[in-house]
């Protein structure tokens, strides 16, 4: 799909596609593992490295106490954004890689058993492979991988409502690229007669 003037619309806020590479102005699609920031971004973050840094909830000076403030008013803003019903419940890690380990560790050391089916896809990176891995073989889960149909990439979601009917799912991760609108469609909607926890890419 194409949005005419899209990214001339938001290119200027990132200072870092100013440049040329190669005689040609600079195209950076390498999101997934580093995101390039806006100026917004940039000059808060300069702002705070000026007037306000300091250890988040490990001081009772004034910087430290403004510090703590901006973080919590940080982690209220996310909840808000997607509708937890407590801030508290909202724990930031340097990257997505870090909190898929803390996920497993934490959660799926805890709550796995043997012959519990951990559900991800074919096209899954090994930031989101290894750590179930690494659970299954302590904790005796197995890992189930959703097809991919041909070439379009879809997700045959239809065999999830196959495994649930086992009843042995505990968690589907997907973090793959179908991106949010695609996965509603085929996962969302539908009713699975077992709770599960997901673990989705926002």
């Amino acid at each position: 799909m194409n949005f005419p003037g899209l990214a001339d619309q938001y290119r200027a806020d990132f200072p870092i596609l100013s440049q040329e590479v190669n005689g040609h102005p600079l195209v950076y699609l390498d999101n997934a593992a580093s995101t390039q920031r806006p100026n917004a971004v940039i000059e808060e973050l300069a702002r705070y490295y000026r007037e306000d840094h300091a250890n988040v909830h490990r001081g009772l000076h004034t910087l430290s106490n403004r510090a703590t403030a901006l973080y919590e008013k940080a982690r209220a803003a996310v909840a808000h954004y997607l509708n937890a019903k407590k801030a508290e419940s909202i724990v930031f890690t340097r990257g997505t890689t870090e909190g898929i380990n803390l996920v497993a560790e934490s959660w799926g050391s805890r709550n796995l058993r043997r012959g519990d089916l951990v559900v991800l896809t074919e096209m899954e990176h090994h930031a989101n492979l290894i750590p179930w891995q690494i659970i299954a073989r302590k904790t005796g889960a197995i890992l189930h991988f959703l097809p991919i149909q041909g070439d379009t990439g879809a997700i045959e979601w239809s065999e999830l409502a196959e495994l649930c009917r086992q009843g042995n799912v505990r968690l589907v991760a997907d973090l793959n690229r179908c991106g949010p609108k695609r996965r509603s469609r085929c996962f969302g909607r539908r009713r699975y007669r077992v709770r599960f926890l997901g673990l989705f890419q926002p």
